[in-house]
């Protein structure tokens, strides 16, 4: 091959200034484009193919992307806000982005295809039914809620989950995510539980990849250089209750109780909102912030000493990774996606066992961060450590050189240097927790 591979990405939703979904379809895009020439489907919000333009040209890969968008229609708009509307019209929006694939397909073909987002497993999208090599994922969505944690919220709260178990045990056996499985040349999983639950439905090779990554990696804090007053705990997420805020607020009251008997003051910074904000009226040393954009955030990690992330149902967790790269240990249930990003060189684990356990297990992790300065610095220095493993760069090198081995190369094409893999090297020092850094100038020089 002596000209750049064509490739077609199915990015559903594709924003470099929002966060979650939309983040990972830009950042998939921008790494793709060190590759090759990309096209990429996608249904655009009013304002963001203008914004992506925009983004394409600082990026410096302005002739190798074009963007098609397919927009929802009226109906399907108005469908997506019924409960249980949004798979439906997904699925609608997929079979046209299908029919304007195989177009572009015909009139010009592609070397590759790769669905990137939505990353859920649930909705494959079509682009395993062109005659071309298909790359599906990363993708997550497997991991359901411990049993021992369904009743910690809401009765609907504890059906739903129930429900979405069930669910998930059949869904994952499904039609369309078994052909496209077949079909794929490389099916990705997000973390290791979708990993197990992928080959145990399939029974198609899966390999593991984290779907997200970091960018803008910071320096490791300094105990020393902290400002004093309470120990500042940052919490960030939707305020549902499968993030396990519950629990949280649980172990700070415990953690007040034991500042009066000389522990440490502690306080809680809470960013987001939802059904469950109510839980924070009148609760003393918490700082409610609401939901604030993404440039806000991250100035917010600055001022914060620890990290708590307490979902009970995450394939990763963006908030965790921003975290990290801002030098800051995390506090984590020790299960699903966390448990693949960090580790007790970045942070402190908590057993997933009951929400007594668990809770008690935050008050000593949060207690024994707060009092060991030496072990601080350490767990700072390996967040950042961690985070550099995990930047945007490094996973698409890993995307990339894949790309490579589903088409015969022996490295990508533009002199990146991402070799072909061999034996799943490239990936396992994502995921592999005890693999030694990268170095910070790979992650942090821009594409």
């Amino acid at each position: 091959m002596t000209s750049r591979p064509r490739l077609l990405l199915g990015a559903y939703t594709c924003n470099p200034t929002l966060g979650s979904e939309p983040f990972v379809g830009w950042n998939r895009v921008a790494q793709a484009a060190r590759f090759g020439d990309v096209d990429v489907i996608l249904c655009a919000e009013p304002g963001e193919l203008e914004l992506l333009a925009e983004a394409v040209e600082s990026e410096g890969i302005a002739g190798r992307v074009r963007f098609h968008n397919v927009p929802h229609t009226a109906a399907e708009r108005a469908f997506q806000r019924v409960p249980g509307g949004f798979y439906p019209t997904y699925r609608r929006w997929q079979r046209r982005a299908f029919r304007l694939a195989h177009r572009l397909h015909a009139e010009r073909p592609f070397d590759l295809a790769h669905q990137v987002t939505f990353c859920g497993y649930r909705e494959p999208g079509d682009l395993w039914r062109l005659d071309a090599p298909f790359v599906w994922g990363p993708v997550g969505g497997t991991q359901n809620t411990p049993a021992a944690f369904l009743d910690i919220g809401s009765r609907s709260m504890a059906v739903t989950e129930r429900v979405r178990t069930v669910l998930n045990g059949i869904q994952l056996r499904g039609r369309r995510v078994r052909r496209a499985a077949e079909a794929a040349e490389v099916l990705l999983a997000a973390n290791s539980t979708g990993k197990r639950d992928l080959e145990r439905a399939t029974g198609a090779t899966v390999r593991q990849l984290l779907e997200t990554g970091t960018d803008g990696v910071g320096e490791a804090k300094r105990w020393a250089d902290r400002e004093p007053g309470p120990f500042r705990l940052l919490w960030a997420g939707q305020l549902i209750p499968t993030k396990g805020l519950r629990l949280a607020l649980a172990a700070l009251a415990d953690l007040r109780e034991a500042a009066r008997h000389g522990g440490p003051e502690v306080e809680l910074i809470v960013v987001g909102d939802g059904p469950e904000r109510d839980l924070l009226t009148g609760v003393p040393d918490v700082d409610w912030r609401g939901w604030m954009p993404r440039a806000e955030l991250i100035e917010l990690y600055a001022h914060a000493d620890a990290f708590a992330f307490t979902s009970l149902r995450d394939t990763s967790g963006n908030v965790m990774l921003e975290a990290l790269s801002a030098g800051l240990p995390v506090i984590y249930l020790d299960h699903q996606g966390a448990a693949d990003v960090c580790s007790p060189s970045c942070g402190r684990p908590i057993p997933v066992t009951s929400p007594d356990e668990v809770i008690r297990y935050l008050v000593e992790a949060v207690t024994a961060l707060a009092s060991d300065p030496v072990g601080y610095d350490r767990r700072s220095r390996g967040a950042i450590a961690r985070a550099r493993e995990l930047c945007w760069r490094a996973n698409g090198d890993a995307v990339n050189a894949l790309y490579a081995e589903v088409l015969g190369l022996d490295t990508p094409p533009g002199g990146d240097g991402a070799a072909r893999p061999e034996a799943d090297a490239s990936l396992a020092g994502l995921l592999d927790r005890s693999a030694p850094s990268l170095e910070g100038e790979r992650c942090l020089t821009p594409s």
